[in-house]
């Protein structure tokens, strides 16, 4: 049975999935970060190793093909050293950007824009043959609205009340029991010791807070929302959609699809400025996109 590898590849896991000419999951693995500008020689690692357990679950000669979505891979550094792994499998093979896959999932081919908002933000258009991506700049350039992004504008609001000598408040507390620590002082150690995974995972608590009423959470979650909705009025505009155009546009990654306050604050946004839009927020994996676009690559070989 011949079949495909689509591998998406982020910040925090890497997944492969084995599919069959027809789309069914063979086998699936997840192994750790692929993101080669957090550790370029671990991610690479984690990357082939996914791959690698695919394959031994399945006889190696019926892999056609592989497709990779790996988040930091646009930056042109280690792709040599990427594929040079990549070829041991002795299979042909692309690499892209994770969110060209991710874009393929949620909007199956079609045109639109797709907003990823997890522990990382970006924006991804289609127009035709016209791609834009807008933001995906990291955590330390952009990713406003992501969860990483979130979880530190909150640190920082608890460090204006420390210093102020407010009382910290009670989500503040539990805060610093997910970073187990005791003072805000410490948080210095636990941030700049700690992959922004860790860091993003902090955010429920900051949705929790709001919830509860905390005015700064809620002006966070607020703006998280509009930043997002922003580049993705941003990225219509580069790809000359205009208010007549229906325009898709698919929402991936937990911030915009279970934070209610930045899902609606995200929505309002776009309305106020393209009315006709269709929102998508069926959740697909990307791994699924990176086996449609292997296949469509498939099939066209044939066809020549």
């Amino acid at each position: 049975m011949k079949y495909i590898i689509g591998v998406d590849g982020g910040g925090t896991n890497t997944h492969a999935v084995a599919f069959d000419l027809k789309g069914n999951v063979l086998h699936e693995v997840f192994d750790g970060f692929s993101n080669v500008l957090i550790n370029s020689h671990t991610a690479i690692a984690n990357i082939v190793r996914a791959i690698k357990t695919c394959v031994e679950t399945l006889p190696q000669d019926d892999c056609v093909y592989l497709f990779l979505g790996l988040a930091g891979i646009d930056s042109g550094l280690y792709r040599s050293e990427l594929e040079t792994g990549l070829k041991t499998f002795n299979v042909p093979f692309t690499i892209v950007n994770d969110a060209v896959i991710a874009h393929a999932a949620s909007l199956n081919g079609a045109d639109g824009i797709l907003a990823i908002s997890g522990t990382g933000s970006v924006v991804y258009g289609k127009r035709d043959n016209q791609f834009q991506m807008v933001g995906g700049w990291g955590h330390l350039l952009g990713d406003e609205g992501s969860g990483y992004w979130i979880t530190t504008q909150y640190l920082k609001q608890m460090i204006v009340t420390y210093e102020n000598s407010e009382e910290i408040t009670d989500v503040g507390k539990k805060i610093l029991e997910a970073m187990n620590i005791t003072e805000i002082p410490m948080m210095k150690t636990f941030v700049y010791n700690q992959p922004k995974k860790e860091i993003a995972a902090l955010t429920p608590l900051v949705v929790l807070a709001a919830r509860e009423g905390d005015i700064h959470a809620t002006k966070i979650l607020v703006q998280a929302g509009c930043f997002l909705a922003k580049q993705v009025l941003l990225s219509a505009k580069k790809m000359t959609f205009s208010e007549k155009d229906v325009i898709k546009i698919g929402l991936k990654g937990s911030i915009l699809t279970k934070v209610n306050l930045v899902n609606e604050t995200f929505k309002r946004e776009i309305l106020d400025h393209l009315p006709q839009v269709t929102f998508i927020e069926d959740q697909i994996s990307s791994a699924k996109g990176a086996f449609l676009l292997a296949l469509r690559i498939l099939n066209a070989n044939k066809m020549d």
